[in-house]
């Protein structure tokens, strides 16, 4: 005790004993120790949310479920509805054509546009027009239905709550100038349900990977995976279910040519089997860079803006759309547009 007591008043005149001291190392090493945890761990960070651009998918598993209070505006301080990460923030390059609630849409040049929809409170469906049931001809499944034809436009121009609208499913495409035609794939909406009528046309999904896109409102999108045998049952398998489409999964019609218009699906912030956030490109032209194909040109585009956008790496699930002369975008009450001589058989309405 002489001895500590001796210790201690050795270094009360620097204003510490020495027990305070040995506790204050101690508590400095473990100070050094969570010091170099982090710095380890914001390594392993950088490392891996960093993108490969030549990669079909990005690499790191980000989960955006739950943003922070930080996370509920965007990035110049406005506030807004949706929850999602950066939703309706600006984005170098590109220019806000129209700002809604729950979709946000963009514009680069003149001719390419991404809509930004949060799936969880924006609405989304089809429009079609009346239909009729094959006989079989026409290379159609017995059962399925011929639909009449429009332009995107003509669907949408008079629905309410209509933020855009875009073509959506592949059809038969019997004849150019045909009033009616079959849908490539099933669909099913409300109780009305089509088991997909074509055989012999190039968007026939026999020669195709294909998912079933299932729209659950507040929820978002299901992707769940489709094959070719499952069209006669489709009906029964998705009973249960408001809206479900059938929808290409990565690859769309003529991938590499120089000239086809784009339309397609980039899905994200996934939680649980649901999507909660859906981008829709639409391009009037065809695009074909840096030596790679026009589809994926149109879709590092993509990539390149949710990079942009949300300062990270996110996995995305590509669905193309029918492409080329069926490509239209219509935006009510706006001056911005993609147009077409072509009709098409249904469209996709976002409505905010």
């Amino acid at each position: 005790m002489g001895y500590l007591n001796q210790q201690e008043s050795e270094y009360r005149h620097f204003g510490i004993c020495r027990k305070q001291k040995i506790k204050n190392l101690i508590n400095m090493n473990h100070l050094k120790k969570a010091l170099y945890a982090v710095l380890v761990v914001m390594f392993a960070v950088v490392a891996f949310s960093s993108c490969d651009k030549n990669e079909g998918l990005l690499q790191s598993e980000v989960n955006h479920t739950t943003a922070s209070s930080e996370l509920s505006a965007t990035r110049q301080g406005g506030m807004r509805s949706s929850s999602l990460p950066y939703f309706g923030s600006s984005v170098a390059g590109w220019t806000k054509v129209k700002s809604g609630n729950n979709v946000t849409l963009y514009k680069k040049g003149n001719n390419i546009y991404i809509a930004d929809v949060d799936l969880t409170r924006a609405r989304i469906g089809l429009l079609f027009g009346r239909s009729n049931i094959s006989n079989g001809t026409l290379s159609q499944n017995a059962g399925s239905h011929n639909f009449q034809k429009n332009y995107v436009s003509g669907f949408a121009q008079n629905e309410s709550s209509c933020f855009l609208a875009v073509n959506f499913g592949f059809f038969h495409f019997s004849k150019k100038n045909h009033t009616w035609d079959a849908s490539t794939y099933p669909f099913k909406q409300g109780s009305f349900v089509d088991i997909g009528g074509s055989k012999v046309s190039s968007g026939d999904y026999t020669n195709s990977a294909m998912y079933t896109m299932v729209v659950r409102s507040d929820l978002g999108v299901r992707l769940d995976n489709y094959g070719a045998s499952d069209w006669a049952n489709f009906g029964n398998t998705y009973a249960n279910e408001t809206k479900a489409y059938v929808v290409r999964n990565n690859v769309g019609n003529n991938p590499n040519s120089t000239t086809t218009k784009r339309t397609i699906l980039a899905f994200t912030t996934k939680s649980g089997s649901y999507y909660q956030r859906m981008y829709i490109f639409v391009s009037s032209q065809g695009m074909k860079e840096d030596g790679d194909s026009n589809e994926n040109s149109a879709k590092r585009y993509i990539r390149d803006f949710i990079e942009a956008q949300q300062n990270l790496c996110v996995p995305i699930t590509f669905c193309p759309l029918d492409g080329g002369g069926s490509t239209q975008l219509y935006v009510p009450g706006s001056s911005e547009a993609i147009t077409t001589t072509r009709k098409v058989i249904n469209a996709l309405i976002v409505k905010d």
